[in-house]
């Protein structure tokens, strides 16, 4: 327990510099320069990844707190690239102005509690197979909706690029150009998820295999079901971007606490009748 207490104090280092690494990325965001913001990843995540590979290898022995402490280390790496990458963009001045801050809480608010909401909805799956079924289950659940998750990496980075171009068209055209914008950005996102929710349906026992070993051969099963979100994220994550870009986050808000709702619902109602293959069929179509 003491150990788990030091771990939650020393991450709280790693969120604390992710603060400026996060404004100095939406600064290259904003401006269509995306290598910093790769390298700046690269730097924190890569060198984090080698230092990790490094103990496994020469078998140092190293506590879960100092590991902790190894990735504040590397997120620190992370900011300097951060602020080297973007440095000819960032402006500092202070210049108070209650109109524009008034504006961004407004807008912040709905962006905050979306994010919350899409958490809750991502994890009310998992609480539920742990209440109602057992830990192995959740287990099971787990090894294939985390492979089925990185089918959002594609969209999410798509959504990155698009985001800036998007404002930039509204505020210059007006809104009728964000349906035109959607059907691009959708289409794109589909042609690249496409392939990899073909790809992993068909062999979803070998990558199972690979990745969680025998013993979670059973969530290859769950693993062609849940890869079937991926055909339904480009749709929804655009249309978030869609309603960000254009100024009316409360509509993405709204809409997101809705299926939040009908999934507790679903999930509480269905699991005691046929377990975890309903609840992967609840989720596909309230994704």
């Amino acid at each position: 327990m003491e150990s788990l207490k030091l771990m939650f104090i020393y991450f709280g280092i790693s969120l604390a510099l992710l603060i400026p690494i996060s404004q100095y990325n939406y600064l290259q965001q904003a401006k269509f320069s995306f290598d910093g913001i790769f390298w700046t990843a690269l730097s924190r995540q890569g060198s984090f990844f080698l230092i990790v590979l490094f103990i496994y290898i020469l078998k140092v022995p190293v506590s879960l707190p100092n590991l902790v402490l190894i990735q504040a280390g590397c997120t620190f790496v992370g900011l300097l690239v951060a602020y080297y990458t973007s440095r000819k963009y960032a402006n500092y001045r202070f210049d108070w102005d209650n109109r524009i801050t008034l504006k961004a809480i407004n807008f912040g608010k709905f962006v905050m509690g979306t994010n919350l909401t899409s958490l809750l909805f991502k994890s009310v799956d998992q609480f539920s197979i742990g209440y109602f079924l057992s830990a192995p289950s959740v287990a099971l659940y787990s090894s294939a909706i985390r492979l089925s998750n990185m089918i959002e990496y594609p969209a999410t980075s798509i959504a990155e690029v698009v985001y800036p171009y998007s404002t930039a068209k509204i505020q210059a055209n007006g809104e009728q150009v964000t349906k035109t914008i959607y059907e691009k950005s959708v289409g794109l996102t589909l042609l690249i998820t496409i392939p990899i929710v073909v790809g992993t349906f068909v062999f979803s026992d070998l990558i199972i295999y690979l990745i969680a070993g025998e013993a979670y051969a059973q969530s290859s099963e769950i693993l062609k079901i849940t890869i079937l979100f991926g055909l339904l994220t480009p749709f929804n994550r655009q249309f978030g971007l869609a309603m960000d870009s254009s100024n009316r986050p409360h509509l993405n808000f709204s809409l997101l606490v809705f299926a939040l709702f009908l999934n507790i619902i679903s999930n509480v109602i269905f699991i005691h009748f046929m377990g975890l293959i309903v609840l992967h069929l609840e989720r596909y179509f309230l994704t």
